[in-house]
């Protein structure tokens, strides 16, 4: 089978907002980008919260507009929408407030942190209302005449959210940071020195690229509950053993869930939910504050699209190229780096 990854940078948004020309289609595509564009340097910091806000507001706009054909989709195709976010998150966790204002002046921890913290918990409550939503019932596999039953309470939706903590690369985060990366014109003689001596510090403290893109291969080839029935009924003991699935809406770290404590607000205790309401599982903050978060990003991206007016002809631009055939849709992997770079795998 054939894939085809298709790469989506949040930045073109942002470059959009700046009045700067795009073209999704045959036309050429100009686009200035400045030196220090992807760096923390000497710039202002309330110019570098508002790109970091727009990095945000497109993973969450991305998404929102993929939904549609996903949901579509039929029941026995594996979907994972992967968001990787930096390991800033716990820095925030404890005193989280979805009342709270950054100022743009705070330290970049507080900063990234609540910006990382809130993307997370975006996909766990992204689950739940996949979760919600009445799905066709399970199909046998093509030489089998039944149908193995998932239990609602492992996984419910054939579209699975997970969130992914990396770590801190020594060639992408700390090398970018310092400036020590790119091309010679975007190079910075002081930051090249300070990352070579720092080497020995570095290479105990961060990881190398091979070992932070781990977890993001753990969760991309790890078995959903529909993935994980045995082909056979004869096994053997060893066959028997338990399987480790995949987690719906959790986060990931170091190839295992890693469990983020943030307080949460009584709501509908799992498993006593009223018609029409949705179970609060307790995890990152419940249900109130998923929803919470999930209506800050939609008001914040309506007051972005009244200062964008480019940004609304984007989803008629963006739909038949991110999914050009939904009959052919197999299997498909959305990957959200923030505030990096995303790509959608599929086969053609």
């Amino acid at each position: 089978m054939r894939r085809i990854f298709i790469r989506f940078c949040p930045l073109v948004l942002y470059q959009i907002h700046h009045g700067e020309r795009h073209s999704f289609g045959h036309d050429r595509v100009r686009t200035r980008i400045p030196s220090d564009r992807l760096t923390l340097g000497p710039d202002d910091p309330e110019e570098l919260a508002t790109r970091r806000r727009a990095s945000s507001l497109a993973t969450f706009l991305i998404i929102t507009l993929l939904l549609p054909i996903l949901l579509v989709a039929p029941v026995e195709r594996d979907i994972r929408i992967i968001n990787v976010v930096n390991p800033f998150y716990a820095a925030a966790s404890l005193a989280y407030s979805i009342t709270e204002v950054v100022s743009p002046t705070a330290p970049l921890f507080k900063q990234e942190g609540r910006r990382s913290l809130e993307t997370i918990i975006f996909m766990r409550h992204l689950q739940r209302v996949l979760d919600a939503l009445p799905s066709g019932g399970q199909v046998p596999k093509t030489d089998k005449t039944t149908v193995h039953v998932v239990s609602d309470k492992v996984q419910k939706s054939n579209i699975v959210a997970v969130s992914v903590c990396p770590g801190i690369s020594r060639g992408d985060t700390i090398a970018t940071l310092l400036k020590a990366n790119g091309t010679q014109a975007q190079r910075s003689i002081l930051g090249t020195v300070i990352y070579f001596i720092a080497q020995p510090l570095l290479r105990l403290l961060t990881k190398s690229q091979t070992a932070t893109v781990q977890s993001i291969l753990h969760v991309l080839f790890l078995p959903t509950p529909f993935k994980s029935v045995h082909t056979s009924t004869a096994t053997t003991s060893t066959e028997n053993d338990p399987e480790e699935v995949l987690k719906a809406g959790a986060l990931y770290r170091e190839c295992a869930v890693a469990p983020v404590r943030i307080p949460t607000a009584g709501g509908t205790p799992l498993g006593e939910e009223q018609k029409g309401a949705m179970a609060d599982d307790r995890e990152l903050g419940g249900v109130h504050l998923g929803q919470s978060v999930w209506e800050s990003f939609e008001v914040a991206l309506k007051e972005w699209e009244k200062t964008v007016p480019a940004l609304l002809m984007i989803p008629h631009q963006w739909i038949p190229i991110l999914a050009p055939s939904t009959t052919t849709l197999q299997w498909g992997v959305l990957i959200c780096y923030d505030p990096g770079h995303s790509l959608l795998a599929m086969p053609w």
